[in-house]
């Protein structure tokens, strides 16, 4: 199977994200990231990793408590989804690998290849987060694919 291809346009303040969804495939994102879609992309809002994942979400990290599954439906055909960020600011893709992770402050997150898990955590070291500013939650994105 073919992964999404993603491109970050008018990078810089408005910055927005178009990715190409091979046949059956998706991503999932911020629950107010999709801007616009092809015809036979799915968008739909699903309550990721259950009710407590999702109030841990929310309250925690400041995160949506749902999160947006986009799917190429077609069996022949490339989908387009364009996604933004619901304040302005660039955006930076990462490409994660398995066993890798990367920690995500409170309104990072914008979108992930479906091989990437997004999900709550605590710092570690108390004096990171008082410093900081960050407060004790982040995000953890692991697994395998591309963040936004």
């Amino acid at each position: 199977m073919l992964s999404p291809r993603w491109e970050v346009l008018n990078e810089g303040s408005f910055a927005s994200v178009c990715v190409r969804l091979p046949p059956d495939s998706g991503i999932h994102c911020e629950s107010d990231a999709v801007v616009s879609m092809s015809g036979d992309v799915d968008v739909r809002g699903v309550l990721s990793g259950g009710f407590l994942a999702g109030l841990a979400r929310t309250f925690l990290t400041r995160e949506s408590f749902f999160t947006t599954r986009v799917e190429n439906t077609s069996l022949e055909a490339t989908g387009d989804a364009l996604i933004a960020p619901s304040d302005p600011g660039g955006i930076a893709l990462h490409r994660i690998f398995q066993g890798e992770e990367m920690f995500l402050t409170s309104g990072a997150y914008l979108a992930g290849d479906n091989g990437i898990r997004v999900e709550s955590a605590m710092q570690a070291q108390l004096g990171n987060s008082l410093l900081s500013g960050t407060g004790f939650f982040l995000l953890r994105a692991s697994g395998q694919g591309n963040l936004a």
